[in-house]
């Protein structure tokens, strides 16, 4: 497995990529991101009915997508 230099010294890098990841798997929405308190971050292409466009992200405690109501480039942000 290849290794970067990250903040906190070498750390492994990921073998996945999100166009692998989306690829068979996400139907009208398109994984942009996860973050370490087991959000996913997604952008809306129809799945999420209304706000296409949008970036929604998956509340591990509510068990269901909710919209930011924010495209992708202000979630950068």
């Amino acid at each position: 497995m290849a290794k970067r230099l990250g903040r906190h010294g070498l750390t492994p890098r990921l073998s996945i990529t999100l166009p692998g990841w989306n690829d068979n798997r996400a139907s009208g929405f398109y994984l942009v991101a996860d973050d370490i308190a087991g959000r996913f971050f997604a952008l809306n292409r129809g799945a999420f009915g209304r706000h296409v466009g949008q970036a929604y992200y998956w509340s591990p405690d509510e068990l269901k997508w909710e919209c930011l109501e924010m495209g992708y480039s202000d979630l950068l942000h």
